[in-house]
């Protein structure tokens, strides 16, 4: 237990120290000019506006929210939102928003290398995933791509623990996977293009498996139609 308690202090500190970085790079070196080329920001501040995370009532029924996110699912510019009602809306504030999705890739990836090899391998790993330049890009710009790898991240990690032949095909492993799929795909379409391969290589999976497992990908897949179902039908 101490060991154990001892790793997660460790990740912690990593993502500490990158945290560290960031704000370094957004205080003094980054840019504003090329900020928010998508609108992005416009759509967390319009998010946080509507569902009252910036003070006054609730003022968008469930309909109206869809409206504020024709083109790209809303749940990212939702998260996004609260953390500027928190944060502040100027560029440096707002990008705290991407401190917290780093956190979220940085534990999703500590818990799968400590699931695959354990502890040393684990936090290799969390210290590649910490200081690679590429994923250092996507902490100082703000777009979807790191909320959407940390999320496909935690997607692929449990649909793996679910496949696990040795010790997966439980229920709620099953529900884990098919609420991280969901927030896949609420955060960005182009999830699809990890999404659908991995389910394939499950389908295939499955036809040597049991008739408890296949019911199982039946229900991770109706799950997450039905919960993409409502903006998809809706922005059409």
């Amino acid at each position: 237990n101490h060991s154990k308690y001892i790793f997660w202090i460790s990740v912690l500190l990593i993502w500490t120290i990158s945290t560290l970085f960031d704000r370094l790079w957004w205080n003094f070196y980054s840019s504003t000019p090329s900020w928010d080329q998508a609108d992005y920001l416009n759509s967390a501040l319009d998010h946080a506006r509507a569902l009252s995370f910036m003070g006054g009532k609730l003022s968008v029924d469930f309909s109206s929210l869809l409206d504020k996110s024709p083109k790209i699912p809303p749940l990212a510019s939702i998260v996004n939102g609260a953390v500027i009602a928190f944060a502040g809306d100027d560029p440096h504030d707002a990008a705290w928003s991407l401190s917290l999705w780093n956190g979220f890739l940085i534990f999703n990836i500590a818990s799968w290398g400590l699931y695959l090899r354990g502890r040393k391998f684990a936090l290799l790993c969390v210290l590649i995933t910490a200081f690679s330049p590429f994923l250092f890009h996507l902490r100082t710009d703000y777009v979807l791509e790191l909320p959407l790898v940390s999320a496909i991240t935690f997607y692929l990690f449990h649909l793996g623990k679910w496949s696990d032949q040795s010790c997966g095909g439980k229920w709620i492993q099953l529900i884990i996977a098919a609420i991280a799929c969901a927030l896949s795909l609420l955060i960005k379409q182009s999830s699809l293009l990890v999404i659908i391969p991995s389910l394939l290589f499950i389908f295939f999976l499955s036809l040597k498996k049991d008739k408890k497992f296949r019911l199982q990908l039946l229900c991770l897949v109706t799950i997450n139609i039905l919960t993409v179902l409502p903006w998809f039908y809706h922005n059409w």
